[in-house]
This record gives structure tokens, C-alpha cells and sequence, in this order.
């Protein structure tokens, strides 16, 4: 019996490169990437609708409060930094969201990046978010509310895994973060962390792609994009997968 095997390239349109890179490693073990609706261009979002109809990539949203300008412009000036754009420190801050109105403020834009998603002609398969920021224990209900109105799986860490199972939403059976950083990123460290892996669904995350002037602007994490996008490319490795028992598919597979 084979087990379902996504493996998911976080940070479509953070950057022109990354962008490129995704679609590249889309050709060898990327079989889904989730896209920053705030920062996408339009270019980007058709090579990846071409990407999707020829059933190479799946796509989902992943939603955004740390990169980047928001696209509500009541966004809480409590929530920018001195350039307007989303303040990552304040965002990764549980506290920030123990007020409700800035709450309410993240539910407002997550739900204008989805609006905006759809009006590029791209219906998202999954849900996750940009530095996992869905995953603080605030925020985390206003994700899953949004994936129970659209019949969506949703990232989930094993602590939310039965709050998913409880609301009917589709969630792997694993989620595997390993794979990241110089000293993790390598066929070996991949194929170590999917022998552990438990259950019958995993979702491993990714971050390919090329380093270009925006991306050095926006991220840290740069060579080792470079370095996923070679290891995940390789021929090699997609043989290994499959002799190991897996089969790789998308979001849509564990719907």
C-alpha cells in the first residue's frame, strides 16, 4: 500500500526567483505551493495557473501578516512598521493578538488575500501560512473557520491535528519542518525524515528557489533555497521516494 507524500513549496511570489524556483522544482518532488497573495504578480500567477492545468502544482493561500504590505487599508497602524508594512516581530507575538480588534483586523485581511486570490483565477486547495503564523493559538481559529467555509485542509501541528479532526477539516497525518537550514537540507536528511514519518498522509515543507535583489530585501534564508532547489530536483531522489512506498500528490489527493 502507497502513502501520500506532499511535498509543499512554501513562499510562491515572495520574490520574482523564488517564484521561478518553485515552478523548476515543480519538474522534480514539488507537487504543491501555496502563494503570498499580497506580494504575487500577475506574471507569476499566470506561469502558475499554466503550472496547475497541466496538473504539475497544486496551489493554495498562504495567508500573510508578516511580509509585505497589507491589502486592507483600515490595517491597524499598531499592527505596520514605520514603512506601513506588516511588523513580522509584533505578528509572531502572541500577546499582539489578545486584543480583539486585531484579531478582527487578521481575519478582515486574510479573507481580502483570499478574495484577491480567487480574483486571479485561482482556487486554492489548502491553507497555510507565511512564518506560521496561523499556528499561534489566537489565530489559529480564524484559519480554521475560514477552511471549514471552503471544504479546505488546513497546516496543522499534531497539538491542532483533533481540533481539524473535530471540525471535519482535512489535515495530514504528519507535518514534517525538518527539512530546513544548511545542515538539514540534503537527499539523506529528506528520505531519514520520511522513514519516521507516522500515517498514511505527509506534507513535507519546502522552500526552493532562486536568490535575486528582492528576495535578499525580503528573507534570510536565500543559499539554502538555492541548495533545496537542486536536492528536490533530482531525479535520483523522486526513484527513492517511490521505491520507499510513496506516492506523490497534492491537497487535493487528501480531500
Amino acid at each position: 500500500m502507497t502513502r501520500l507524500l506532499i511535498i509543499n513549496a512554501d513562499d510562491y511570489g515572495l520574490s520574482p526567483g523564488v517564484s521561478a524556483g518553485i515552478l523548476r522544482a515543480a519538474q522534480g518532488l514539488v507537487t504543491s505551493t501555496t502563494v503570498l497573495v499580497n506580494l504575487v504578480t500577475r506574471l507569476e500567477v499566470k506561469f502558475l495557473i499554466g503550472a496547475a492545468a497541466g496538473g504539475a502544482l497544486g496551489a493554495g493561500i498562504h495567508l500573510n501578516l508578516t511580509c509585505g504590505r497589507p491589502l486592507t487599508r483600515d490595517y491597524p497602524a499598531a499592527l505596520r512598521d514605520d514603512y506601513g508594512a506588516f511588523d513580522k516581530a509584533v505578528a509572531l507575538a502572541e500577546a499582539t493578538w489578545s486584543e480583539p480588534a486585531h484579531r478582527d483586523a487578521a481575519r478582515r485581511e486574510w479573507r481580502a488575500q483570499l478574495k484577491q486570490l480567487l480574483s486571479y483565477g485561482v482556487q486554492p486547495d489548502h491553507i497555510d501560512s507565511h512564518h506560521h503564523a496561523h499556528l499561534l493559538d489566537p489565530l489559529f481559529p480564524l484559519a480554521l473557520e475560514l477552511a471549514v467555509e471552503l471544504g479546505l485542509p488546513l497546516r496543522a501541528r499534531s497539538a491542532q491535528r483533533e481540533v481539524c479532526t473535530q471540525n471535519c477539516v482535512p489535515t495530514v497525518d504528519t507535518f514534517v519542518e525538518g527539512f530546513y537550514g544548511t545542515n538539514w537540507v540534503s537527499a539523506e536528511n529528506l528520505l531519514f525524515e520520511l522513514d519516521k514519518a507516522t500515517g498514511d498522509t505527509v506534507e513535507v515543507m519546502c522552500h526552493p528557489g532562486l536568490t535575486d535583489g528582492l528576495l535578499k530585501l525580503r528573507s534570510s534564508y536565500r543559499q539554502e533555497r538555492e541548495l533545496e532547489l537542486v536536492t528536490l530536483s533530482g531525479a535520483h531522489l523522486r526513484e527513492e521516494v517511490t521505491k520507499r512506498g510513496w506516492r506523490l500528490g497534492g491537497f487535493n489527493n487528501l480531500r
